[in-house]
């Protein structure tokens, strides 16, 4: 029973983090004018809009269903973050159509939705793309020492310790994202006017960010390590 306990806390936690992901992504789609001229084409080849208004709901939704059956959480992830692209282009600022030589015009990624929720919402798509990482490293690690013939309740305790650390890890690391990205936008002009001073600021601060998370991974691995001796 305990098992089944330790893998159900497990599996709700993916299902609960990646539909929540999906749903902020969801309404940052409805909220951007890509969805509103999907519409508009859907509408042109006489389909009802309410019909339209479902169909690109179910889609996309019974697409995160069939995941979830499949326990594949973090392609639901991928989904989130690709309905939530268009939003991040307009706040970007970077009109990657223009440089591309496309002829599209940069307003069809604009939002109605605020900057900051936008944030929010990919900071949070982002920890649950960390989160499932180490999930999917803690079930491998219950069904390597199970397959030993490790005791089950034993093993049941190492899974909790794990989960509980993880998560822990995760939302701390949300946490820190977060006051540091409200600290920039507090201090926007003195920030843009350090990443003026900086070559390249967009891949410096790509690699400070990417550092950062490999340090919490490193750190993450070194106390499974630990654990395990």
């Amino acid at each position: 029973m305990k098992g089944k306990k330790a893998f159900s806390l497990v599996f709700l936690t993916e299902a609960l983090a990646s539909f929540i992901a999906f749903s902020l992504s969801y309404y940052n789609f409805v909220h951007n004018n890509l969805y509103t001229l999907t519409l508009t084409a859907l509408e042109a080849l006489h389909v009802p809009q309410q019909l339209c208004a479902i169909v690109l709901l179910a889609i996309p939704l019974v697409a995160v269903l069939t995941l979830t059956l499949a326990g594949a959480f973090s392609k639901i992830c991928h989904i989130s973050l690709m309905l939530l692209i268009p939003s991040i282009l307009w706040f970007s600022n970077l009109d990657w159509l223009q440089i591309l030589r496309l002829p599209i015009n940069f307003q069809l990624f604009k939002t109605d939705l605020p900057f900051t929720f936008t944030l929010y919402s990919w900071l949070l798509i982002i920890s649950c793309e960390t989160l499932h990482y180490f999930l999917s490293q803690i079930k491998r690690t219950r069904n390597e020492l199970l397959s030993r013939g490790a005791d089950q309740v034993d093993v049941e305790k190492v899974t909790v310790k794990q989960f509980e650390f993880s998560s822990t890890l995760t939302a701390l690391c949300m946490l820190t994202t977060v006051a540091i990205a409200n600290a920039a936008i507090l201090l926007k002009t003195t920030f843009q006017n350090f990443t003026k001073q900086i070559l390249y600021p967009y891949i410096t601060l790509g690699a400070i960010s990417a550092t950062m998370i490999i340090i919490c991974i490193l750190a993450y691995l070194r106390a499974q390590a630990g654990d395990s001796q």
